[in-house]
């Protein structure tokens, strides 16, 4: 087979990719020598095309499709780059599709450069083409094999969620505390009291604002503890890989605070435990990022969200657990997702939605602790909660909730 100088140049700038920028080839069947590399690390260009001769199929619509799906496959968004090499090709006129035509040590667009630095420096003639084709497929493939092991290496991270397991970790070993104050408590009301779910008698008449935290970390029942479990499990493996560490725990932590902000604001004074706001937030922070990156028409993604759902209609059913608090964590779930996308054409919405985040933490704070909401009051269990402390070595903190109960009731 004889190989132009173009050729060579494609195989030159195909090396290069391959082995200094990570790009993987995709064959795409029905035009198998269309040459086709995808990044999903790539900040800019996911997606890339190599042309290097006129009669290569230039059809625009072929063009698109093809790069709209290796996109979705992907689950990226980004313009295509296609690298021509035959000064004689027609030119592609399509404002989507930037065409780079690349000679030695000459780039047409030089805008290309911010990403590809050292493009003009790689594309060079030699008088033996098919002799350093030749070594160069050989370098590719050797380049293609450390990026796919180096691939399996980072899939193998991903499937290993961490920051899940820690958080999952924590949660059942402070639940199993509850279920021990529990059985050591007459009064079930009581021992949830004790344990630290939301009561907002105790939130605001003693200050106990660590109520509206510690509540996801009390559970009435093994069943229960084991179904959110399994829940946590398999819903925050599903947003763990599309958020920062530091923003996956972020979205855990506001959702539950907002979540029970949202019951404080009412004028009910019932129990509430469980880890629904939690649950809810991730969900909605998976919602903005399945929408935003267009992953809904992932099969894979359809299922999980199948799955997550029939979960989080099963958390409804659980004793103790809010509605309120699920909606309050599931609103908070899809402002920080809308938050924390990096994407331009959002901007605009995410100064506006820091603004309306504002405004609704600020309107939740004064109708629950400014406002005087009627409250339900459960004087029985509240004597047994007084009674369970004087027992323990802790009388002062007995007298102290005893007296703001007093207070609260007058």
């Amino acid at each position: 087979m004889e190989f132009s100088k173009y050729d060579l140049f494609a195989y030159q700038i195909m090396e290069y990719l391959i082995s200094e920028r990570n790009y993987q080839i995709v064959r795409v069947m029905q035009h198998k020598n269309d040459i086709w590399l995808i990044n999903p690390q790539a900040e800019n260009f996911p997606v890339v095309r190599i042309a290097s001769s006129h009669e290569q199929m230039l059809n625009v619509e072929y063009l698109r499709n093809v790069h709209v799906a290796l996109l979705d496959m992907i689950h990226r968004e980004g313009r295509l780059v296609v690298f021509q090499t035959d000064p004689q090709a027609e030119p592609i006129h399509n404002e989507e599709i930037i065409e780079v035509y690349c000679e030695p040590h000459k780039i047409s667009n030089p805008m290309i450069l911010t990403t590809f630095q050292q493009l003009p420096h790689i594309i060079r003639e030699s008088n033996d083409i098919s002799g350093d084709i030749v070594r160069i497929m050989r370098t590719i493939e050797e380049a293609q094999q450390r990026n796919y092991e180096r691939a399996m290496k980072r899939w193998k991270e991903q499937i290993r969620p961490k920051a899940t397991l820690i958080a999952l970790g924590i949660f059942v070993t402070l639940s199993f505390f509850s279920l021990l104050i529990r059985s050591l408590c007459s009064d079930q009301t009581a021992a949830l009291i004790l344990s630290g779910s939301f009561y907002k008698i105790n939130i605001l008449a003693a200050h106990e604002y660590w109520r509206l935290f510690t509540s996801v970390f009390v559970s009435d029942s093994l069943l229960s503890l084991i179904l959110q479990g399994i829940a946590f499990y398999y819903i925050a493996k599903s947003c763990e890989p599309y958020y920062q560490k530091k923003h996956f725990v972020a979205i855990i932590l506001i959702s539950i605070f907002t979540g029970n902000l949202f019951l404080l604001a009412t004028g009910t004074n019932a129990i509430a435990i469980g880890l629904a706001p939690a649950l809810f937030g991730l969900s909605g922070a998976f919602l903005i990022r399945t929408i935003t990156q267009r992953l809904y028409r992932s099969i894979v993604i359809s299922a999980q969200w199948v799955r997550n759902g029939i979960l989080l209609c099963l958390l409804f059913v659980l004793p103790y657990s809010s509605a309120l608090a699920m909606l309050g964590g599931f609103v908070c779930g899809i402002i920080m997702g809308i938050l924390f996308v990096k994407k331009e054409s959002l901007r605009m919405l995410q100064h506006h939605t820091k603004i309306a985040a504002v405004l609704m933490v600020g309107c939740l704070l004064y109708l629950g602790i400014f406002q005087n909401n009627e409250m339900l009051v459960d004087q029985q269990s509240e004597q047994e909660v007084v009674r369970s402390l004087r027992k323990m070595p802790l009388h002062f903190y007995a007298d102290y909730l005893e007296t703001c109960y007093n207070e609260a009731y007058k």
